[in-house]
């Protein structure tokens, strides 16, 4: 059983249920964070990032392998925080949906637990929803802790 794990409420949630649920069961439970890939931030104005590239600023900076290892390491920390009763660790970087159908086939699971962010309307539309793509692109069934 693959347990996806963030840093949200709903996580907490699918935490919770997972241990209670599944305790005493002969399942195996691999908790998995899918984290954001390292971007290039740009240094701009006086207080923050400018929000776009401009040429005169010279070299755009790229995230480095060692970007890429932190964000690995601060996943791997979250799912291991998070309290899940877990056989196996894993952290990925990229999109979500994605990289847990990958490990759902890659790790033969028989599951996939997610949590619902209860998303609705504008906000939904903005930002899409990982548990409705992966609901419709999952290698096996997924539950949706509400």
């Amino acid at each position: 059983m693959l347990v996806a794990v963030d840093d949200s409420h709903a996580s907490r949630r699918v935490v919770s249920f997972v241990n209670a649920f599944f305790a005493g069961l002969d399942v195996e439970v691999i908790g998995i964070c899918v984290g954001a890939e390292p971007a290039a931030w740009i240094p701009g104005g006086l207080t923050a990032g400018a929000s776009f590239y401009w040429p005169y600023m010279g070299e755009l900076p790229v995230p480095t392998s060692e970007d890429r290892a932190d964000a690995i390491r601060a996943a791997e920390r979250l799912v291991e925080a998070s309290g899940l009763r877990d056989d196996e660790v894993i952290a990925e970087l990229g999109d979500p949906v994605l990289q847990l159908c990958n490990a759902a086939v890659e790790h033969t699971a028989d599951l996939i637990v997610v949590g619902d962010n209860h998303k609705r309307g504008w906000r939904r539309l903005l930002e899409g929803s990982v548990t409705t793509d992966l609901q419709h692109q999952a290698p096996c069934p997924v539950l949706i802790v509400p």
